[in-house]
């Protein structure tokens, strides 16, 4: 099964910003900010509306081969790929990308999921309370 992986990332000079200016530079920056914030232990769905409303701030960066047919068995296969990097061979990069970690986007068997505190939180774009 095939796991595709989003990550937001700043530009450079949104890093300049924040270091100048805190991470209320601009609404990008902040959030960007949301994301490494979230916390689905004491904000059941938090994390799902987060990703269903910042979605598009989001870039493919990597595909992993996952060996299984489980799903949550592949997005654990992608997670440890992906800190890991102790199987390049069932990783192919898009761009460049940091380890997976909170408030990546992983795309699967048609899904969507988000990484959180513990797992992932699966969503649906368009049902955002």
């Amino acid at each position: 099964m095939k796991v595709n992986v989003y990550q937001f990332h700043l530009t450079r000079e949104e890093y300049d910003a924040v270091n100048r200016d805190g991470w209320d530079a601009t609404e990008r920056t902040q959030q960007y900010c949301e994301k490494n914030m979230l916390d689905i232990r004491t904000n059941a769905g938090d994390a799902g509306q987060y990703a269903a409303t910042n979605m598009h701030e989001y870039n493919l960066v990597t595909t992993v081969d996952a060996d299984s047919d489980d799903v949550f068995d592949a997005l654990e296969i992608a997670y440890r790929a992906m800190n890991l990097w102790d199987n390049p061979d069932i990783i192919q990069r898009h761009r460049d990308c940091a380890s997976m970690s909170i408030g990546d986007i992983c795309e699967v068997a048609g899904r969507l999921f988000i990484c959180a505190t513990v797992g992932f939180e699966e969503f649906k774009l368009g049902e955002v309370a």
